[in-house]
């Protein structure tokens, strides 16, 4: 779900707010898209949505580009059916029949389809929903389709001269039922603008004109790793009791694939200087963007400060003043570019920059700051439209706040379950914020945003945004 990028005016503390940590993320995906602005990915149009457009396209024809069959009937002229009714239905001859996708038939002057033919009843052809309507040099034009169930067909045995005849059981008018050439687009209409997000409407507009691909903005590529000795890989085997599983490689791969961006597991790191230098650097070329979990803070286990230094990084900002989410870090580290198939990135060796989001390692902390920081980033880079939160009113909360009060001075989130009743939407806080206890974060449903120095409280509305 798309998560809003709200651009306060930037504060100058020495541990950024959240509003300097959003404006620093904002000026950085548009210095991107800038740096992206001559690439290109072409894609089956099947494929796109969710994916920015490159370009601009309009129609490349008017459509329909006949006149065409609203429905499975008879084409015939409408003023000959004019006292046609159940009571008193009008026969006609049917002169032959056009299926979608068929050549039409063209009706002489005389009303017959075959030479030699003699029928003293007004003609018209069978037709299909989406068949062309048949040309007609008949003094009385087939301008209208009666529907099969307005009719009832005669087969050739129960005709003397050979051809089938139908009762028409309902009077008709001019253009009834029949789809007119050019109703629908006319050439030259827009499709999508430039940067627009591919939805599934372009899509199928896009598939009228005959388009089976597109090109599209360039999509990033996402690479993430899980950091710490303790953490199992999705391939190994428990081997003791002091290994778990790791949880943020799997959500955070999934949350970014859910944004429409691509995204690999590079695996775990170990909590040592050089493995974590040699991992980064062996993927930055690789990678436009890398997300770590894990040993982002400052303690003797928590490398990845340092190996971004010894990386020359630039750090843009390490700790941002969230609950959770503290020692979140965002930096760009440099390297070379290289060419990469299926794009026209420049790939001629000159430098380049790779993103780089440091998450925490306790799992409700990096999904917060996922949610709040990693996803406001890329949708900006991608042109997704941001999605303003929905604004509830807290209930069952007051014994929750009671036992640990929340920080006024800090950006804080907090998960909870939205219900929507008769009074609007409402919204209870979950009863354990543990930034490691994963159960709270299964059974709620949405994050709630409490702004600095918000009073929290039963009756007070707050910003949610749903996950």
């Amino acid at each position: 779900m798309a998560t809003h990028l709200a651009l306060p005016p930037v504060q100058s503390d020495r541990v950024p707010s959240y509003q300097t940590a959003l404006r620093i993320l904002h000026d950085e995906a548009y210095a991107l898209i800038d740096a992206w602005e001559n690439e290109k990915e072409i894609v089956p149009l099947q494929n796109s949505a969710g994916l920015a457009s490159k370009y601009r396209i309009a129609t490349t024809k008017s459509t329909p580009e006949h006149d065409t069959s609203a429905m499975d009937g008879y084409a015939l002229c409408s003023l000959l059916t004019k006292y046609a009714s159940v009571d008193c239905p009008m026969k006609f001859c049917v002169r032959g029949s056009i299926g979608a996708g068929y050549r039409p038939r063209k009706i002489p002057e005389n009303g017959h389809v075959h030479e030699g033919a003699t029928c003293s009843l007004d003609p018209c052809i069978k037709i299909a929903t989406g068949a062309r309507f048949p040309d007609s040099a008949y003094p009385m034009p087939f301008d209208c389709c009666i529907k099969a169930e307005d009719s009832r067909y005669m087969t050739h045995s129960d005709c003397p001269d050979g051809y089938p005849h139908v009762f028409i059981m309902k009077a008709a008018h001019r253009n009834m039922n029949k789809r007119l050439a050019g109703t629908d687009f006319q050439r030259g209409e827009e499709i999508i603008e430039a940067g627009d997000v591919i939805q599934l409407n372009h899509i199928m507009a896009l598939a009228s004109m005959g388009f089976t691909k597109i090109a599209i903005r360039k999509v990033p590529r996402i690479g993430v790793f899980s950091t710490g000795d303790e953490l199992l890989s999705p391939t190994e085997k428990r081997p003791d009791a002091q290994h778990i599983s790791d949880t943020n490689g799997p959500f955070l791969v999934s949350s970014l694939r859910e944004l429409g961006v691509r995204a690999e597991f590079l695996g775990v790191i170990d909590d040592d200087h050089k493995s974590q230098v040699n991992a980064l650097a062996g993927k930055l070329e690789e990678f436009d963007i890398i997300i770590t979990s894990g040993a982002a803070s400052s303690g003797p286990w928590d490398h990845i400060p340092q190996a971004l230094a010894s990386l020359n990084a630039n750090v843009l900002f390490h700790r941002v003043a969230i609950r959770p989410g503290h020692p979140a870090l965002f930096a760009t580290i440099p390297h070379k570019r290289l060419f990469r198939a299926n794009s026209t990135s420049a790939g001629d060796g000159s430098q380049g920059e790779t993103i780089f989001f440091g998450l925490p390692g306790n799992p409700i902390a990096a999904a917060a700051c996922f949610q709040f920081l990693v996803e406001p980033f890329i949708n900006t880079l991608i042109s997704k439209p941001c999605e303003s939160p929905i604004r509830a009113t807290v209930v069952g909360s007051d014994h929750i706040l009671g036992r640990r009060p929340i920080p006024r001075h800090l950006n804080v989130f907090r998960l909870g379950v939205l219900r929507t009743q008769e009074r609007g939407a409402m919204v209870r806080l979950a009863d354990d914020s543990s930034p490691s206890k994963i159960s709270p974060f299964l059974y709620s449903n949405c994050w709630v945003h409490i702004h600095p120095q918000e009073e929290i409280k039963d009756g007070a509305v707050v910003d949610v945004f749903i996950y």
